[in-house]
Protein backbone atom coordinates (compact mmCIF):
# COMPACT_ATOMS: atom_id res chain seq x y z
CA UNK A 1 0.00 0.00 0.00
CA UNK A 2 1.71 3.28 -1.10
CA UNK A 3 1.93 5.69 1.83
CA UNK A 4 4.87 7.67 0.49
CA UNK A 5 3.45 10.99 1.70
CA UNK A 6 3.71 9.79 5.32
CA UNK A 7 7.14 9.57 6.92
CA UNK A 8 8.28 6.23 8.33
CA UNK A 9 8.70 7.93 11.70
CA UNK A 10 5.03 8.95 11.76
CA UNK A 11 3.84 5.56 10.50
CA UNK A 12 5.77 3.81 13.27
CA UNK A 13 3.74 5.78 15.84
CA UNK A 14 0.39 4.47 14.54
CA UNK A 15 -0.42 1.30 16.57
CA UNK A 16 -2.45 -0.26 13.75
CA UNK A 17 0.40 0.08 11.23
CA UNK A 18 2.54 -3.04 11.11
CA UNK A 19 4.32 -3.85 7.83
CA UNK A 20 4.71 -7.46 9.03
CA UNK A 21 0.94 -8.01 9.31
CA UNK A 22 -2.01 -7.48 7.00
CA UNK A 23 -4.61 -4.77 7.57
CA UNK A 24 -7.76 -6.10 9.23
CA UNK A 25 -11.11 -5.70 7.44
CA UNK A 26 -14.58 -6.68 8.69
CA UNK A 27 -17.28 -7.63 6.14
CA UNK A 28 -20.91 -7.84 7.36
CA UNK A 29 -23.66 -9.22 5.08
CA UNK A 30 -26.57 -11.62 5.62
CA UNK A 31 -25.85 -13.36 2.30
CA UNK A 32 -23.10 -16.02 2.70
CA UNK A 33 -22.39 -15.95 -1.04
CA UNK A 34 -21.48 -12.24 -0.88
CA UNK A 35 -19.22 -12.88 2.11
CA UNK A 36 -17.50 -15.72 0.23
CA UNK A 37 -16.81 -13.42 -2.74
CA UNK A 38 -15.35 -10.79 -0.42
CA UNK A 39 -13.27 -13.35 1.46
CA UNK A 40 -11.79 -14.91 -1.68
CA UNK A 41 -11.24 -11.62 -3.47
CA UNK A 42 -9.56 -9.80 -0.58
CA UNK A 43 -7.84 -12.56 1.39
CA UNK A 44 -4.46 -12.18 -0.35
CA UNK A 45 -4.02 -8.55 0.73
CA UNK A 46 -6.04 -8.24 3.95
CA UNK A 47 -6.95 -10.22 7.05
CA UNK A 48 -10.69 -10.66 6.55
CA UNK A 49 -13.30 -11.13 9.30
CA UNK A 50 -16.91 -11.94 8.31
CA UNK A 51 -20.27 -11.69 10.08
CA UNK A 52 -23.80 -12.48 8.89
CA UNK A 53 -25.43 -9.73 10.97
CA UNK A 54 -24.86 -6.58 12.97
CA UNK A 55 -24.91 -8.27 16.37
CA UNK A 56 -22.19 -10.73 15.35
CA UNK A 57 -20.25 -7.89 13.72
CA UNK A 58 -20.22 -5.85 16.93
CA UNK A 59 -18.88 -8.86 18.86
CA UNK A 60 -16.04 -9.29 16.35
CA UNK A 61 -15.17 -5.58 16.60
CA UNK A 62 -15.11 -5.81 20.38
CA UNK A 63 -12.65 -8.71 20.15
CA UNK A 64 -10.50 -7.12 17.40
CA UNK A 65 -10.34 -3.38 18.03
CA UNK A 66 -7.50 -2.98 15.52
CA UNK A 67 -9.88 -3.50 12.57
CA UNK A 68 -9.59 -0.35 10.47
CA UNK A 69 -12.06 -0.89 7.58
CA UNK A 70 -15.68 -2.05 7.96
CA UNK A 71 -17.95 -3.03 5.03
CA UNK A 72 -21.62 -3.52 5.80
CA UNK A 73 -24.78 -4.37 3.90
CA UNK A 74 -27.76 -2.10 4.61
CA UNK A 75 -30.69 -4.53 4.70
CA UNK A 76 -30.09 -7.27 7.30
CA UNK A 77 -32.57 -9.17 9.55
CA UNK A 78 -31.30 -8.35 13.04
CA UNK A 79 -30.05 -4.80 12.50
CA UNK A 80 -29.84 -2.55 9.43
CA UNK A 81 -26.45 -1.35 8.20
CA UNK A 82 -26.97 2.26 9.29
CA UNK A 83 -27.65 1.23 12.90
CA UNK A 84 -24.78 -1.26 12.90
CA UNK A 85 -22.25 1.27 11.59
CA UNK A 86 -23.48 3.88 14.06
CA UNK A 87 -23.06 1.44 16.98
CA UNK A 88 -19.64 0.40 15.70
CA UNK A 89 -18.41 3.95 16.30
CA UNK A 90 -18.50 3.36 20.06
CA UNK A 91 -16.17 0.35 19.72
CA UNK A 92 -13.78 1.47 16.95
CA UNK A 93 -14.39 5.21 16.52
CA UNK A 94 -11.55 5.73 14.03
CA UNK A 95 -12.34 2.83 11.67
CA UNK A 96 -13.34 3.69 8.10
CA UNK A 97 -16.89 2.59 7.25
CA UNK A 98 -18.21 1.57 3.82
CA UNK A 99 -21.86 0.83 3.05
CA UNK A 100 -22.48 -1.95 0.48
CA UNK A 101 -26.12 -2.17 -0.61
CA UNK A 102 -28.41 -3.09 -3.49
CA UNK A 103 -30.79 -0.31 -2.41
CA UNK A 104 -29.95 3.13 -3.74
CA UNK A 105 -32.37 4.71 -1.28
CA UNK A 106 -31.42 8.40 -1.09
CA UNK A 107 -32.97 8.83 2.37
CA UNK A 108 -30.83 5.96 3.73
CA UNK A 109 -27.70 7.46 2.23
CA UNK A 110 -28.49 10.95 3.58
CA UNK A 111 -29.22 9.53 7.05
CA UNK A 112 -25.84 7.80 7.14
CA UNK A 113 -24.03 10.87 5.79
CA UNK A 114 -25.71 13.18 8.31
CA UNK A 115 -24.62 10.93 11.16
CA UNK A 116 -21.09 11.37 9.88
CA UNK A 117 -19.78 7.83 9.77
CA UNK A 118 -19.93 6.71 6.12
CA UNK A 119 -16.77 7.03 4.02
CA UNK A 120 -18.20 5.47 0.82
CA UNK A 121 -21.31 3.84 -0.71
CA UNK A 122 -20.86 0.86 -3.02
CA UNK A 123 -23.90 -0.39 -4.92
CA UNK A 124 -24.59 -4.07 -5.52
CA UNK A 125 -23.81 -5.80 -7.74
CA UNK A 126 -20.21 -4.62 -7.58
CA UNK A 127 -17.01 -5.47 -9.39
CA UNK A 128 -14.40 -7.08 -7.17
CA UNK A 129 -11.79 -4.61 -8.42
CA UNK A 130 -14.06 -1.73 -7.34
CA UNK A 131 -14.17 -3.24 -3.86
CA UNK A 132 -10.37 -3.62 -3.75
CA UNK A 133 -9.77 -0.03 -4.88
CA UNK A 134 -12.18 1.38 -2.29
CA UNK A 135 -10.74 -0.66 0.57
CA UNK A 136 -7.23 0.40 -0.46
CA UNK A 137 -8.29 4.06 -0.50
CA UNK A 138 -10.13 3.66 2.80
CA UNK A 139 -7.07 2.19 4.53
CA UNK A 140 -4.83 4.93 3.09
CA UNK A 141 -7.35 7.51 4.29
CA UNK A 142 -7.21 5.94 7.77
CA UNK A 143 -3.41 6.11 8.00
CA UNK A 144 -3.25 9.64 6.59
CA UNK A 145 -5.83 10.76 9.15
CA UNK A 146 -3.97 9.10 12.05
CA UNK A 147 -0.64 10.49 10.83
CA UNK A 148 -2.15 13.99 10.69
CA UNK A 149 -3.50 13.62 14.25
CA UNK A 150 -0.09 12.52 15.55
CA UNK A 151 1.72 15.27 13.63
CA UNK A 152 -0.72 17.85 15.01
CA UNK A 153 -0.20 16.60 18.57
CA UNK A 154 3.57 16.75 18.14
CA UNK A 155 3.31 20.25 16.67
CA UNK A 156 1.19 21.36 19.63
CA UNK A 157 3.74 19.84 22.03
CA UNK A 158 6.61 21.57 20.22
CA UNK A 159 4.73 24.87 20.30
CA UNK A 160 4.20 24.56 24.06
CA UNK A 161 7.90 23.81 24.52
CA UNK A 162 8.78 26.83 22.38
CA UNK A 163 6.48 29.07 24.42
CA UNK A 164 8.01 27.78 27.65
CA UNK A 165 11.55 28.24 26.32
CA UNK A 166 10.81 31.83 25.28
CA UNK A 167 9.19 32.41 28.66
CA UNK A 168 12.29 31.17 30.47
CA UNK A 169 14.51 33.30 28.21
CA UNK A 170 12.51 36.40 29.11
CA UNK A 171 12.52 35.48 32.79
CA UNK A 172 16.29 34.95 32.64
CA UNK A 173 16.76 38.49 31.35
CA UNK A 174 14.71 39.81 34.26
CA UNK A 175 16.20 37.69 37.03
CA UNK A 176 18.94 40.19 37.92
CA UNK A 177 16.37 42.93 38.54
CA UNK A 178 13.90 40.53 40.16
CA UNK A 179 16.67 39.10 42.33
CA UNK A 180 17.56 42.60 43.52
CA UNK A 181 13.88 43.32 44.22
CA UNK A 182 13.59 40.06 46.16
CA UNK A 183 16.82 40.85 48.00
CA UNK A 184 15.34 43.94 49.66
CA UNK A 185 12.59 42.19 51.66
CA UNK A 186 14.92 39.29 52.47
CA UNK A 187 17.52 41.74 53.79
CA UNK A 188 14.84 43.55 55.80
CA UNK A 189 13.68 40.28 57.34
CA UNK A 190 17.28 39.37 58.21
CA UNK A 191 17.96 42.71 59.92
CA UNK A 192 14.62 42.60 61.71
CA UNK A 193 15.34 39.09 63.00
CA UNK A 194 18.68 40.27 64.48
CA UNK A 195 16.93 43.15 66.26
CA UNK A 196 14.13 40.85 67.36
CA UNK A 197 16.63 38.50 69.03
CA UNK A 198 18.17 41.41 70.97
CA UNK A 199 14.79 42.79 72.06
CA UNK A 200 13.53 39.32 72.91
CA UNK A 201 16.51 38.72 75.22
CA UNK A 202 15.46 41.74 77.34
CA UNK A 203 11.80 40.76 77.29
CA UNK A 204 12.70 37.20 78.30
CA UNK A 205 14.52 38.54 81.37
CA UNK A 206 11.40 40.56 82.23
CA UNK A 207 9.16 37.50 81.89
CA UNK A 208 11.52 35.34 84.00
CA UNK A 209 11.74 37.93 86.81
CA UNK A 210 7.99 38.50 86.81
CA UNK A 211 7.29 34.75 87.07
CA UNK A 212 9.74 34.43 89.98
CA UNK A 213 8.44 37.48 91.88
CA UNK A 214 7.27 36.39 95.31
CA UNK A 215 6.22 39.68 96.87
CA UNK A 216 4.99 43.17 96.18
CA UNK A 217 8.53 44.46 96.79
CA UNK A 218 9.84 42.15 94.03
CA UNK A 219 7.29 43.59 91.60
CA UNK A 220 8.32 47.14 92.55
CA UNK A 221 11.96 46.31 91.85
CA UNK A 222 10.96 44.81 88.47
CA UNK A 223 9.02 47.98 87.63
CA UNK A 224 12.08 50.12 88.45
CA UNK A 225 14.24 47.84 86.29
CA UNK A 226 11.75 48.20 83.39
CA UNK A 227 11.97 52.01 83.61
CA UNK A 228 15.76 52.00 83.90
CA UNK A 229 16.14 49.84 80.76
CA UNK A 230 13.38 51.64 78.84
CA UNK A 231 11.51 48.36 78.28
CA UNK A 232 8.28 50.20 77.43
CA UNK A 233 10.03 51.30 74.23
CA UNK A 234 11.41 47.78 73.74
CA UNK A 235 7.88 46.33 73.74
CA UNK A 236 6.71 48.91 71.19
CA UNK A 237 9.86 48.35 69.14
CA UNK A 238 9.32 44.58 69.21
CA UNK A 239 5.83 45.04 67.75
CA UNK A 240 7.29 47.29 65.05
CA UNK A 241 9.94 44.66 64.23
CA UNK A 242 7.25 41.99 63.85
CA UNK A 243 5.30 44.29 61.51
CA UNK A 244 8.46 44.90 59.45
CA UNK A 245 9.06 41.16 59.17
CA UNK A 246 5.46 40.54 58.15
CA UNK A 247 5.51 43.31 55.51
CA UNK A 248 8.83 42.08 54.13
CA UNK A 249 7.65 38.47 53.98
CA UNK A 250 4.40 39.57 52.27
CA UNK A 251 6.42 41.46 49.65
CA UNK A 252 8.74 38.47 49.08
CA UNK A 253 5.72 36.18 48.79
CA UNK A 254 4.12 38.49 46.19
CA UNK A 255 7.33 38.60 44.12
CA UNK A 256 7.65 34.81 44.22
CA UNK A 257 3.97 34.40 43.28
CA UNK A 258 4.47 36.72 40.30
CA UNK A 259 7.46 34.66 39.13
CA UNK A 260 5.63 31.35 39.66
CA UNK A 261 2.49 32.68 37.98
CA UNK A 262 4.51 33.69 34.93
CA UNK A 263 6.66 30.56 34.70
CA UNK A 264 3.95 28.04 35.57
CA UNK A 265 3.94 24.83 33.52
CA UNK A 266 0.25 23.94 33.93
CA UNK A 267 -0.73 26.21 31.05
CA UNK A 268 -3.16 23.71 29.54
CA UNK A 269 -5.81 24.44 32.19
CA UNK A 270 -8.36 27.10 31.24
CA UNK A 271 -9.63 29.02 34.23
CA UNK A 272 -11.24 32.34 35.23
CA UNK A 273 -8.70 35.06 34.56
CA UNK A 274 -8.53 38.73 35.50
CA UNK A 275 -6.78 40.60 32.68
CA UNK A 276 -5.82 43.41 35.05
CA UNK A 277 -4.15 40.90 37.41
CA UNK A 278 -2.06 39.56 34.51
CA UNK A 279 -1.00 43.09 33.52
CA UNK A 280 -0.03 43.91 37.11
CA UNK A 281 1.95 40.69 37.41
CA UNK A 282 3.90 41.65 34.27
CA UNK A 283 4.54 45.18 35.57
CA UNK A 284 5.70 43.81 38.93
CA UNK A 285 8.28 41.66 37.14
CA UNK A 286 9.54 44.63 35.10
CA UNK A 287 9.25 47.65 37.38
CA UNK A 288 12.54 47.21 39.24
CA UNK A 289 14.52 46.81 35.99
CA UNK A 290 13.05 50.00 34.53
CA UNK A 291 12.30 52.01 37.69
CA UNK A 292 14.58 54.89 36.61
CA UNK A 293 13.77 54.81 32.89
CA UNK A 294 10.02 54.25 32.62
CA UNK A 295 6.95 55.78 34.21
CA UNK A 296 3.97 53.43 34.14
CA UNK A 297 0.55 55.08 33.71
CA UNK A 298 -2.48 52.90 34.42
CA UNK A 299 -6.02 53.59 33.24
CA UNK A 300 -7.99 50.51 34.21
CA UNK A 301 -11.70 50.38 33.54
CA UNK A 302 -13.16 47.28 35.16
CA UNK A 303 -13.51 44.49 32.61
CA UNK A 304 -15.18 41.11 33.00
CA UNK A 305 -13.11 38.05 33.84
CA UNK A 306 -12.56 35.67 30.95
CA UNK A 307 -11.83 31.98 30.51
CA UNK A 308 -8.16 31.77 29.67
CA UNK A 309 -4.64 30.53 30.38
CA UNK A 310 -3.11 32.74 33.12
CA UNK A 311 0.56 31.98 32.45
CA UNK A 312 0.46 32.58 28.67
CA UNK A 313 -1.66 35.73 29.08
CA UNK A 314 0.89 37.12 31.54
CA UNK A 315 3.57 36.22 28.99
CA UNK A 316 1.78 38.32 26.34
CA UNK A 317 1.53 41.32 28.67
CA UNK A 318 5.16 40.92 29.71
CA UNK A 319 6.37 40.66 26.10
CA UNK A 320 4.48 43.76 24.98
CA UNK A 321 5.40 45.88 28.01
CA UNK A 322 9.01 44.64 27.86
CA UNK A 323 9.25 45.59 24.17
CA UNK A 324 7.77 49.00 24.95
CA UNK A 325 10.32 49.55 27.73
CA UNK A 326 13.21 48.46 25.48
CA UNK A 327 12.16 51.00 22.85
CA UNK A 328 12.69 53.83 25.36
CA UNK A 329 16.31 54.97 25.10
CA UNK A 330 16.73 57.09 28.24
CA UNK A 331 13.49 58.04 29.98
CA UNK A 332 9.92 57.70 28.84
CA UNK A 333 6.38 56.58 29.51
CA UNK A 334 4.23 53.52 29.06
CA UNK A 335 0.46 53.91 29.18
CA UNK A 336 -1.66 50.84 29.87
CA UNK A 337 -5.41 50.99 29.47
CA UNK A 338 -8.26 48.47 29.71
CA UNK A 339 -11.86 48.92 28.65
CA UNK A 340 -14.86 47.08 27.18
CA UNK A 341 -16.22 47.86 23.74
CA UNK A 342 -18.92 46.13 21.70
CA UNK A 343 -18.87 43.04 23.91
CA UNK A 344 -15.08 42.69 23.71
CA UNK A 345 -12.25 43.39 26.16
CA UNK A 346 -9.60 45.85 24.98
CA UNK A 347 -6.06 46.26 26.31
CA UNK A 348 -3.87 49.09 25.02
CA UNK A 349 -0.10 49.21 25.68
CA UNK A 350 1.35 52.47 24.38
CA UNK A 351 4.84 53.97 24.64
CA UNK A 352 6.71 57.11 23.58
CA UNK A 353 9.80 55.17 22.51
CA UNK A 354 11.65 54.92 19.22
CA UNK A 355 8.76 53.45 17.21
CA UNK A 356 8.78 50.89 14.37
CA UNK A 357 9.48 51.76 10.75
CA UNK A 358 6.76 51.37 8.12
CA UNK A 359 9.03 48.84 6.40
CA UNK A 360 9.30 46.60 9.48
CA UNK A 361 5.76 47.01 10.84
CA UNK A 362 4.12 44.34 8.61
CA UNK A 363 6.77 41.78 9.65
CA UNK A 364 6.87 42.17 13.45
CA UNK A 365 4.74 39.05 14.08
CA UNK A 366 6.85 36.86 11.77
CA UNK A 367 8.74 34.06 13.52
CA UNK A 368 12.40 34.97 14.00
CA UNK A 369 12.04 38.57 12.79
CA UNK A 370 13.69 41.11 15.08
CA UNK A 371 15.47 44.43 14.83
CA UNK A 372 17.20 43.81 18.17
CA UNK A 373 20.63 42.37 18.81
CA UNK A 374 20.98 38.65 19.59
CA UNK A 375 21.44 39.48 23.28
CA UNK A 376 18.25 41.57 23.37
CA UNK A 377 15.78 39.26 21.65
CA UNK A 378 15.11 35.99 19.82
CA UNK A 379 12.46 37.30 17.44
CA UNK A 380 9.90 34.89 18.90
CA UNK A 381 8.23 37.02 21.58
CA UNK A 382 5.67 38.77 19.36
CA UNK A 383 5.06 35.63 17.28
CA UNK A 384 4.27 33.62 20.40
CA UNK A 385 2.18 36.47 21.84
CA UNK A 386 0.10 36.64 18.67
CA UNK A 387 -0.44 32.87 18.76
CA UNK A 388 -1.54 32.98 22.41
CA UNK A 389 -4.07 35.75 21.73
CA UNK A 390 -5.36 33.88 18.65
CA UNK A 391 -5.80 30.78 20.82
CA UNK A 392 -8.00 32.92 23.09
CA UNK A 393 -10.07 33.99 20.07
CA UNK A 394 -8.57 37.48 19.99
CA UNK A 395 -6.45 39.79 17.84
CA UNK A 396 -3.51 42.18 18.22
CA UNK A 397 -3.38 45.44 16.24
CA UNK A 398 -0.43 47.80 16.17
CA UNK A 399 0.20 51.43 15.21
CA UNK A 400 3.61 53.05 15.24
CA UNK A 401 5.43 56.23 14.20
CA UNK A 402 9.22 56.35 14.14
CA UNK A 403 10.50 58.70 16.83
CA UNK A 404 7.10 59.01 18.54
CA UNK A 405 6.26 55.52 19.80
CA UNK A 406 3.99 52.53 19.31
CA UNK A 407 0.62 51.26 20.49
CA UNK A 408 -0.45 47.62 20.65
CA UNK A 409 -4.16 46.94 21.16
CA UNK A 410 -5.33 43.46 22.19
CA UNK A 411 -8.97 42.55 21.60
CA UNK A 412 -10.37 39.55 23.47
CA UNK A 413 -13.92 38.16 23.43
CA UNK A 414 -15.66 37.86 26.80
CA UNK A 415 -16.14 34.12 26.28
CA UNK A 416 -12.76 32.98 25.02
CA UNK A 417 -12.40 29.40 26.29
CA UNK A 418 -11.63 26.82 23.62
Amino acid sequence: MPLKTISKQLLSKIPQFDPEHRIKVLCVDDEPSILNVMQRGLDDDYEIFTATGGTEGLKILDAHRDIIVILSDQKMPDMNGTDFLEKSQKIVPDAIRIMVSAYSDVSVMMDAINKGFIYKFILKPFELETLRVNIKRASEHYFHKKAFEIAYQELEKAQKQLIQAEKMTTLGKLMSAVGHELGNPVSNMHQASILAKHEWALLKVLFDRTLKAGSFEDLQRITEWVHQNNLEFTITEFESILNTMQNASDLARDIIQDIRGFSRLDDAEWTDVSIIDQIERAINLLKNKYKYAVRFHRDYQQVTRIKGLPGPLTQVMLNLIYNAAQSIKEQGNIWIKTWQENGAIKISIKDDGSGISAENLPRIFESGFTTKSEEEGTGLGLTISYGIIEKHGGTIDVWSVVGKGSEFVITLPNQSAK
